[in-house]
């Protein structure tokens, strides 16, 4: 029999998002999820922006082009059916199948009327628990289970809970002195790994793939694939090919939000590296020994997903006092290795944990890793500081990274903050992407947030990135990046408040809408936005770097001036002129930047 990998969800490929999808389940509670109401949830993710069809109709494009507009659900509807699906109520189930397989809702039509769990019901009221809930529900995830009784059975291998399989094999690697996987390495086993039993075979796989030279990798990874699902047929152009890496690349995505699973990010080579969060080495230890990875046997659908919805199974090992009191040492060591010479914080390591409560203990921890997430970022900032040099590298990699396919927002994002750390002459800077401990995103900034917030001492400065490049970057970027502004200016104590925006490539449509709000005005009054291309941008840094090595010293005034000489439009006619007035200013302002 042909195997085949698991998976978590390729439908809601960011986390981040799945609270979205709930609320719009929420409004359904109490309705059969049959054939109708699949099409209705889809109609509704459509009416909510959370799902944008391929077509659409002419006279209905004005109410996606102002993502200010509100979408009748008429609109929706006519829009959904317009699609001419061969299965339209299959696009509503697969939307709803990661809310169901990660225990968030129940929205199966055997099962009865939509419900939206314990865990669900979390998740809308207590969205900051997203990165804890969604660890209650990959500690549950295991394949087989009741709800998938033709995908992922017994019959066809499977025996594993993906997310502790993962950890286990990791903790096996870790074992041998290998500290991490990398992208091809996770993606070709990760999601093939089915079976609990196989984590000794594929350590032992992974190890005669990571001693490979490049040309023997490629032989093995084609060879192991081929294998793994028993079709001699299979290229490195073929879908079930493909298949591991999408699925990997997504799994890694989820199981990073965890914050169990620490993520580094190599996007100028389009590689990644995962391991266990070093500062959760000890759950993870505990998790093993108290779980393993092999599933548990329900006797229903329905006991599975009441077991998964809710949010308190399984007991956590660390819930007792001594397993705790484990976790806050280990924690000690890791903090101790963050400051050795250093008498601060000194309450957090000579603390008698015999003499503190479970809920003492508890508190100490979350103080630790807050401790330890700020003292590993304030030292990534340092070595930022001190590296000039990387500057050009940054410089590079704005260009190679805005043309590279699979980029992530968050990448983008990161480079752009790394960028404005390493000039070094703000007061401060903050990315709104949430993080790991570690300081890495686990997802882009999330709706209603600028990408990064910066104040200087001149002036206040909001960055906006995107990848997007197509004939809607207007839409989706141009709106929301003025309304983010205009909020940043109410909260900016400075007279100067201004917004950068970095994309690839700007569209005219994308000029257009900015120019009005710099030239006339957004809600009242005008705006200082500044679009510049990833090229331009390069120049920017290259400019600003050749300043340091000169003069030892960033000035931010430098960058000011060049934000207020392109916003001078006073004299200019139209957008098309002051896309060619930005470019002039750029080139001025480099060439006089590196003469003094």
């Amino acid at each position: 029999m042909s195997r085949k990998p698991w998976s978590i969800s390729t439908t809601v490929r960011n986390p981040a998002r799945l609270r979205d999808f709930v609320l719009v389940l929420a409004e359904m509670e109490g309705t059969p999820f049959d054939a109708n109401a699949q099409c209705e949830f889809q109609i509704r993710l459509i009416k909510n922006r959370l799902y944008r069809p391929t077509l659409i109709p002419e006279k209905y494009r004005a109410y996606f082009e102002d993502p200010d507009a509100e979408i009748p659900y008429a609109v929706a509807k006519d829009v959904f059916l317009s699609q001419n699906y061969e299965d339209p109520a299959m696009r509503g189930r697969q939307s709803a199948n990661p809310l169901n397989k990660l225990g968030f809702a129940i929205a199966v039509q055997k099962l009865g009327p939509v419900r939206i769990t314990k865990a669900g019901r979390m998740l809308i009221d207590q969205p900051e628990k997203v990165s804890d809930l969604l660890f209650a529900s990959l500690l549950k995830l295991q394949y087989p289970n009741p709800l998938s009784q033709r995908d992922f059975t017994a019959r066809q291998g499977f025996n594993i809970v993906p997310f502790l399989g993962c950890l286990a094999l990791l903790q096996k690697l870790k074992e041998l002195e290998i500290s991490h996987l990398n992208k091809d390495e996770f993606c070709l086993f990760v999601p093939a790994l089915i079976d609990a039993s196989q984590i000794e075979e594929y350590t032992r796989r992974i190890l005669t793939f990571r001693q490979s030279s490049p040309q023997q990798k490629a032989h093995l990874s084609l060879e192991w694939v081929q294998e793994f699902y028993g079709e001699t047929t299979i290229t490195k152009n073929s879908k079930k090919f493909k298949n591991l890496y999408e699925y990997g690349d997504n799994a890694m995505r989820y199981f990073r939000f965890t914050r169990y699973l620490l993520v580094v990010s190599d996007p100028l080579r389009g590689d990644w590296q995962i391991n266990i969060e070093p500062s959760r080495s000890t759950e993870v230890e505990l998790l093993l020994s108290s779980f393993g990875s092999t599933p548990r046997h329900f006797s229903s659908v329905s006991e599975y997903m009441e077991y998964l919805g809710d949010p308190d199974q399984p007991p956590l090992p660390w819930k007792q006092i001594n397993e705790l009191k484990q976790v806050a040492i280990s924690l000690q060591t890791e903090l101790l290795t963050l400051m050795p010479d250093s008498s601060e914080s000194r309450d957090l390591l000579e603390v008698n944990l015999n003499l503190l409560s479970k809920d003492e203990i508890e508190r100490l921890i979350e103080r630790m890793r807050t401790e330890i997430r700020r003292r590993t970022q304030q030292a990534q900032r340092y070595h930022l500081r001190l590296s000039v040099e990387r500057l050009e590298d940054h410089a590079k990699a704005i260009t190679q990274l805005s043309r590279r396919k699979g980029v992530q927002p968050e990448e983008f994002e990161q480079l752009l903050y790394q960028v404005l750390v390493a000039l070094d002459d703000e007061v401060w800077i903050q990315p709104n992407y949430p993080t790991d401990d570690y300081g890495n995103p686990i997802s882009h900034a999330p709706g209603g947030k600028a990408d990064i917030e910066c104040l200087y001492s001149n002036f206040a400065m909001i960055v906006e990135v995107t990848l997007d490049t197509g004939n809607f970057q207007w839409v989706r970027e141009g709106q929301p990046v003025m309304r983010h502004l205009r909020e940043f200016e109410e909260r900016a104590k400075s007279d100067a408040v201004y917004c950068l925006f970095i994309a690839p490539r700007i569209h005219d449509d994308t000029y257009s809408q900015f120019w009005f709000a710099v030239k006339y005005e957004y809600k009242g009054t005008r705006q200082k936005i500044l679009p510049l291309n990833a090229s331009q941008f390069r120049v920017v840094i290259e400019t600003l770097r050749s300043w340091i090595e000169k003069h030892q010293k960033m000035d931010h005034r430098l960058l000011q001036r060049l934000i207020d000489d392109s916003l001078a439009v006073d004299h200019i006619n139209g957008y098309h002129e002051w896309r060619r007035h930005i470019q002039q200013t750029l080139d001025q302002w480099a060439a006089e930047v590196r003469n003094q």
